[in-house]
């Protein structure tokens, strides 16, 4: 069974789920059981809700991956469909403004909070009082007492409630007792939480559930001055924190975006053999980046997820290494806790931490970005972090100066290693810049 770094990043999503509600490996297998007869285990838009083709998340994997749907109104790794209650954003359907709309859509797109919801919640779970439909998270897996000692394929149709069951109907009666198309994947399933299972970490829960058996997760997510060279040394005498970051990102960070496209990746896969090229191994990293994890994993510093394939350990990373801020996510942390830390040490006074100097400006929408901005989302059920470069110059794999192919450097959990990228939605990030 070969699977694509997407998919080995999303049935990682869904063990490590499993792991933080303690379900073992049989309840990993059903959730991967279901995701591979749904998706192959991939996030998947819509062509009849349009705004999931709008998702960053969707619109960052590699276009191979960029599958899109027609069933029905279903999104994401599960296909659950936004009018059906399994947001707590609310139903699609009755939803009242474009944005609440939205936020339905993209979280059923967030492979970890789709498995959150396909799980459900355990006995006694007390869920955040202020969700707008909690009892999305009531009908999942968990919320059926008896689903133990059904036999998988028959509780994952008890949730899934498929039309494509797999079993012929009778007398116009359908039955949801059966769960013939999960069945058919239940062995290659059990293949697939055997080898993942020890690696996958839990992964925390988008949605917060406390009074119940839930483990605790843990982490072993314009220059308009024309374009910054990384000839402008981050380490001279004197340089500027601009300057610093973009030394370091040029370093780290491939020049090209990764792309099932071989032209796409001009700068990159003339340095690798053909049997390894960089456009069918998205999470290569670059030789710097890889040095620069493993000095900081020696010394107990954060990574993040696959070794440093992560956004947050990538930002992490050009943040201390390049001396701009040494301090930065000093909580140790996802997006969560590095939105923490520039909010604690802001000029905004509704985040900033009293005591804590200033060291991050807060920016507006109605600014203009600037080399070295840091965009962080963490929603409850989207997270994700990158730079803003405008127009810099990279580094190839000889060292010499290329164009960076993106007006952002980001990378994607255990999906994409660092490299150029473009401009999300800047409007559903809170960004921030370093002053000095």
């Amino acid at each position: 069974l070969k699977l694509t770094a997407a998919q080995v990043a999303n049935a990682k999503k869904i063990i490590g789920i499993a792991k933080s509600y303690n379900l073992g490996q049989e309840g990993a297998i059903i959730g991967i059981m279901v995701s591979l007869a749904e998706t192959h285990m991939r996030m998947y838009a819509s062509t009849t809700i349009k705004v999931s083709q709008d998702n960053p998340a969707w619109k960052a994997l590699p276009k191979s991956e960029q599958k899109v749907g027609w069933d029905h109104d279903s999104v994401g790794a599960f296909q659950q469909r936004v009018s059906s209650g399994w947001s707590t954003f609310g139903n699609y359907n009755q939803a009242t403004s474009d944005e609440q709309r939205k936020n339905i859509v993209w979280q059923l797109m967030d492979t970890a909070y789709a498995a959150q919801a396909f799980f459900g919640t355990p006995p006694g779970a007390k869920l955040p009082t202020n969700l707008k439909k909690p009892e999305a998270l009531k009908k999942g897996l968990q919320n059926d007492s008896d689903w133990k000692t059904r036999n998988p394929w028959v509780a994952a149709q008890g949730v899934q409630i498929s039309a494509y069951d797999g079993n012929p109907r009778k007398a116009n009666n359908y039955s949801s007792e059966y769960g013939g198309n999960y069945k058919a994947q239940y062995g290659d399933a059990v293949k697939i939480v055997n080898t993942y299972y020890a690696s996958a970490s839990p992964v925390p829960l988008p949605i917060s559930v406390n009074g119940s058996s839930t483990a605790p997760a843990t982490n072993n997510p314009a220059n308009t001055s024309g374009a910054i060279c990384p000839s402008d040394d981050g380490n001279a005498a004197g340089a500027t924190n601009v300057q610093k970051i973009t030394a370091t990102i040029a370093k780290y960070a491939w020049p090209d975006y990764c792309s099932s496209d071989a032209r796409l990746c001009k700068n990159r896969a003339k340095n690798c053999p053909a049997a390894h090229n960089y456009c069918d191994t998205p999470n290569e990293m670059r030789k710097a980046y890889v040095d620069a994890v493993q000095a900081a994993k020696k010394k107990g510093q954060y990574i993040g997820d696959c070794q440093g394939v992560d956004c947050g350990g990538f930002v992490t990373r050009v943040m201390r290494d390049s001396g701009a801020d040494p301090e930065y996510n000093k909580y140790q942390g996802n997006t969560a806790q590095q939105l923490r830390y520039m909010g604690d040490y802001s000029d905004d006074n509704t985040l900033h931490k009293a005591g804590a100097p200033v060291r991050y400006h807060h920016i507006k929408n109605s600014e203009k970005l600037q080399t070295g901005d840091i965009a962080v989302q963490n929603n409850g059920s989207t997270h994700h972090t990158y730079f803003y470069v405008g127009k810099i110059t990279g580094l190839d794999e000889d060292g010499k100066t290329v164009p960076f192919g993106g007006d952002a450097a980001s990378a994607s959990q255990c999906g994409r290693a660092p490299m150029a990228s473009n401009l999300y939605d800047r409007n559903t990030f809170e960004w921030f810049r370093l002053i000095k």
